[in-house]
């Protein structure tokens, strides 16, 4: 049990008494919280008693100025706040801080404003957020206080760099209750926690959150000041949880609403380095290692091939006890590496001789608009397979991803569209967008004429979706099954999927029926739908068996070698003039020796992939974060093998026994 005193509803002096009792027995502030009216301020706290407790000061009941100059003068001396609190008008609010040495000083701004749509500068809370991350720092505590329509905030944001750091987020700021349980339910069911949460007098809500972990926690949000009470025996008393945040509001006793935050540890726990798969006596572990040491990876795998043979296959954490260990058979968000499958895929067709690059795709897909028509550009008409594998194609190529505009077409048109949209209503959204530029004019990288590339895929396969003409007609020939549609939201992931993170924690309206917040990409947008350009899902390992087709210099149960050479060839010439090459790669180059390099990155706000092509050799490599090493460089000289497996090391390789037979897929 923790060694604590606490208190409630106690006016100034009764406070002052009751602090200067636990300071001098030796304890410290762990949460404390000022409301009440301005004229008799009321204080709720809890002191705890540790071993080494930090040393502090504190400051009550000040006006802006005279707490500003507070922060100002403490900071001089290396004195940053833990915790401030506020309440009051915004132009006669009260102010409360207790102070502790922090190296660096923590930043302190008092008086900020809430953003419109518009303007999010420095004096705006929103603001002042976003430059917090520019700068490797992360809010420790807000106040909220003012009136409805002038509301305030002050806030504290510390250092958030090295081996410490976390993920974090701060945009919910004036929650109302509801608005605050869902925004609960998206960041706890994305591995997350809150940190801090406090309210106004208008039962408005500011919350943080963050990344990590300290075991079980509950939230009482909310309660009545005459109940709190016995709300704290509950969980301290009889559970043994510490609460490390507690905050009020309301004009006095009566009226007061607490919040509180319990937590069975207050300790963090670490991120520990942990690896699986087939061992080797290489570098590569190491530099994985070094990279994900200095970033928020939690889960990554890397495999390489030499020639036809699975060489190398690992699963990398760094991750938290208890946090699922990623192995060379997890699957992870392959992002646009779906185009490499895409590509490949119709490379097939057309050396079955069931389609040309000169194909008209309109020929092939007979898009309509949602009244019935077709595409409202004519020219698009004059799109081709190649423009669509080339990235020429001029379609818009991002649009068709939207949700709200996808809405508005259909509702112009008299139709309505059901949630989550199908690949046919996104069809026919694409008939409405205008073209950009005439097919074949310029080349820029497209994700809907990857998108659409699919789409042919399935036609001319005569499967409703190309995930299973994939399946069919490269998969198996290969005997690969961990390859799959993602799935969008958090509760239909399959077993043997990464954990996703979006590096800001932001949570967004769902494009699923019901309109709760979910956590980014897991369910606002809809990846079940985009085989074609970004929304498969794989094992590196049985990514691996197409890049071996693409390094053994042979033919392959999909795909004859003369077929490889032609097509990637046609590439090399696109990224000779500085253009994305297109045949589902970024850059493609061929050496004296005739054989191709080549990268394909892939990037979401939560997971990142890379496949690598050096010659004889190949590497797949998956990270289920955002800041993934070398995943989306355009350059084909700057991928995985290179930076990270760079000979020696990989030369190393080349006496081991191929190990896909080790995954359920025979030798090839």
């Amino acid at each position: 049990m923790y060694d604590l005193k606490q208190w409630e509803g106690s006016n100034l002096q009764e406070h002052l008494a009751n602090y200067e009792t636990a300071t001098q027995k030796g304890y410290a502030v762990l949460t404390f919280t000022q409301y009440g009216h301005v004229a008799a301020p009321l204080y709720a706290a809890v002191m705890i008693k540790r071993e080494n407790n930090p040393e502090q000061r504190a400051f009550w009941a000040l006006s802006q100025p005279q707490f500003q100059g507070i922060v100002d003068a403490q900071a001089k001396d290396g004195w940053s706040p833990m915790l401030i609190a506020a309440h009051g008008p915004a132009n006669g609010a009260l102010f409360a801080g207790v102070f502790e040495k922090r190296k660096p000083v923590a930043v302190t701004v008092l008086g900020l404003v809430m953003s419109t749509k518009t303007v999010t500068g420095l004096t705006t809370i929103q603001g002042r957020n976003a430059d917090a991350r520019t700068k490797g720092l992360r809010p420790v505590c807000v106040a909220s206080y003012g009136e409805e329509g002038s509301q305030r905030f002050a806030g504290v944001w510390e250092d958030n760099t090295g081996a410490d750091a976390v993920l974090w987020n701060n945009d919910g700021v004036l929650d109302s209750a509801d608005e605050l349980g869902q925004r609960r339910v998206a960041q706890e069911s994305n591995w997350c926690r809150p940190v801090f949460l406090t309210l106004n007098k208008n039962l408005e809500f500011c919350s943080i959150y963050e990344a990590s972990d300290v075991g079980k926690f509950h939230v009482t949000n909310a309660i009545p000041g005459l109940g709190f009470p016995l709300d704290y025996a509950e969980w301290v008393t009889k559970k043994g949880f510490l609460p490390v945040s507690v905050q009020a509001a309301g004009e006095d006793v009566l009226t007061s609403t607490f919040s509180a935050i319990y937590v069975e540890n207050d300790e963090v726990r670490p991120r520990v380095w942990s690896a699986t798969g087939t061992e080797a006596e290489t570098q590569i572990a190491a530099n994985v290692r070094g990279a994900m040491s200095g970033s928020i990876i939690r889960q990554a795998a890397v495999v390489i091939v030499y020639k036809k043979r699975l060489v190398y296959a690992r699963g990398f954490n760094m991750a938290e006890d208890g946090w699922p260990q990623a192995e060379p058979t997890t699957r992870f968000r392959l992002a646009s590496c779906s185009k490499t499958i895409t590509a490949l895929a119709a490379l097939q067709l057309i050396e079955e001789g069931k389609m040309n690059l000169d194909d008209g795709v309109q020929d092939i897909l007979n898009l309509k608009t949602p009244d019935g028509h077709g595409p409202v550009d004519p020219v698009f008409n004059a799109i081709k397979v190649r423009h669509l594998i080339e990235h020429s194609s001029g379609v818009q190529t991002d649009t068709f991803e939207s949700l709200s505009q996808l809405t508005t077409a259909f509702n112009s048109a008299g139709k309505n569209v059901t949630l989550p949209v199908s690949a046919e209503d996104t069809d026919s959204f694409i008939a409405t967008l205008p073209l950009v530029s005439p097919p074949g004019l310029n080349f820029v990288y497209n994700n809907c004429g990857y998108y659409l590339l699919g789409r042919v895929v399935n036609k001319l396969r005569g499967t409703s979706r190309p995930i299973d003409a994939y399946q069919k007609h490269l998969f198996d020939p290969l005997q690969i099954t961990r390859i799959r549609r993602a799935k969008d939201l958090i509760a239909d992931q399959e077993p043997g999927e990464a954990r996703y993170q979006d590096p800001d924690l932001t949570v967004h309206t769902s494009a699923f029926p019901g309109e709760k917040l979910v956590p980014n990409y897991y369910g606002n947008h809809h990846l079940e739908i985009m085989d074609g350009d970004g929304g498969l899902t794989g094992a590196a390992v049985d990514v691996a068996r197409l890049v071996a087709v693409l390094t053994s210099q042979e033919d392959s149960p999909v795909l004859k070698w003369q077929t490889i050479v032609k097509y990637f060839t046609r590439g090399v010439q696109l990224t000779t003039n500085n253009h994305r090459a297109g045949y589902g790669f970024d850059a493609l180059r061929v050496g004296s020796d005739g054989k191709f390099s080549g990268l394909k990155g892939g990037a979401l706000d939560d997971a990142h992939s890379a496949i690598d092509i050096d010659g004889d050799w190949g590497s797949v490599s998956v990270f289920a974060a955002a800041d993934a090493p070398n995943a989306g460089n355009s350059s084909a000289d700057s991928g995985f093998l290179n930076v990270y497996a760079p000979e020696p090391d990989r030369d190393s390789l080349k006496g081991v026994a191929d190990l896909f037979p080790q995954f359920g897929m025979p030798s090839l």
